[in-house]
Order: structure tokens, then sequence, then C-alpha cells
């Protein structure tokens, strides 16, 4: 992980969610997450060579939000926590 990229999370997120992408195994340079006052997701990584939005990144991985937070055994979802971040 580049150093901008950890010190961006380090202050942004703090040391705990710093440690769990440091020890999470991923493909790519950017991470899609699912961050809240209460969790904080790794769905998947993303190589890319551009800037992506939330939508293209949940449908380059695949991903059905609904079923992705039931099978986490939540009730529902928030569009607002869906995330991109640079980790490379």
């Amino acid at each position: 992980m580049r150093e901008y990229a950890r010190e961006q999370i380090l202050e942004d997120y703090g040391a705990e969610v710093l440690e769990k992408i440091e020890q999470a195994e991923y493909d790519g340079n950017m991470l899609l997450v699912y961050s809240d006052d209460n969790v904080f997701e790794i769905i998947g990584g993303i190589l890319t060579n551009h800037s992506m939005s939330v939508d293209d990144a949940l449908e380059l991985l695949g991903v059905d939000m609904d079923a992705w937070a039931e099978g986490k055994g939540w009730e529902g979802w928030d569009w607002e926590a869906l995330e991109l971040l640079d980790v490379e």
C-alpha cells in the first residue's frame, strides 16, 4: 500500500480499519468498501487505471448489494455507506 493511501485511510477511518485492510487479501488498486458508524466491510478489490463510480464497481465485481447484505445477516443497507478507496 502506498504511504499516501495508508495515511489517508488512517486519518479517515482509524488504525483498526487500516490494519483490517492491510491484513485482507484483495486484487487491485481500489477497494469497494461498506463503511458506516457501526461497520467497515471490504466488498472487493478492483484493478483499474481510471476513475469509476460505485455503480461501475458493483457491476464489475458482480455484487448484488441486497444479497450481500442478507448474507451478512443485515435487514438492509445504505447506499451512502459505499465508497471506493485508492489503496495503491
